[in-house]
This record gives structure tokens, C-alpha cells and sequence, in this order.
């Protein structure tokens, strides 16, 4: 799920006016950055402790679902998930 919009992060970015279109552009996609962050920390760390899943315990947009899969990892729902888009097993040893 490679992006061509980067968040915001030194300080000169921070502190740069950047142009609305640019800005409005970051904000369309910055949940998206985010989920991509938060889900590779989270299988990241997991990793480092010898884990071969993690539990993500939010939705997952069907963007990230696909790019996961195409990766190699195996993407379920638990079956005793109480909201079928709010619980998922992510697996990356089949």
C-alpha cells in the first residue's frame, strides 16, 4: 500500500505552510497512513517475540485486508468475534 503522500514529521515539515491541495491531500489519506503504521508496529512487534499472529482489535479497511493478503498473510475474523469488522487474526505462519 505504498503511498506517494508522506505524514508530516521533522520539524521544517511542521512548520512549513504547505499548499491546500497538498494539505487536503495528506488529510484524505492520513487514517490510512496511520492504520498501515499501527498495524506493521503491531505485527513487528510480535515478530521480535516470536509470535506468528497478532490480534488487531479494531476494523481493518478492505485496502489494508487486500494489501496484507498479497503479502502473505493470512487475515480471519475469530469466529467468536462479537462485530464481524472488529476483531482480527493476523498470521503470517501457514
Amino acid at each position: 500500500m505504498p503511498s506517494t503522500v508522506k505524514l508530516y514529521e521533522t520539524p521544517e515539515e511542521l512548520n512549513t505552510l504547505h499548499s491546500a491541495t497538498e494539505v487536503k491531500n495528506l488529510s484524505d489519506k492520513a487514517s490510512e497512513i496511520h492504520e498501515v503504521n499501527a498495524v506493521a508496529r503491531l505485527i513487528n512487534l510480535a515478530a521480535n517475540s516470536g509470535q506468528s499472529s497478532a490480534v488487531w482489535n479494531h476494523p481493518i479497511s478492505e485496502t489494508l485486508k487486500a494489501t496484507l493478503e498479497s503479502k502473505g498473510y493470512e487475515v480471519k475474523c475469530p469466529k467468536h468475534a462479537v462485530s464481524s469488522n472488529r476483531s482480527w487474526i493476523i498470521s503470517w505462519e501457514k
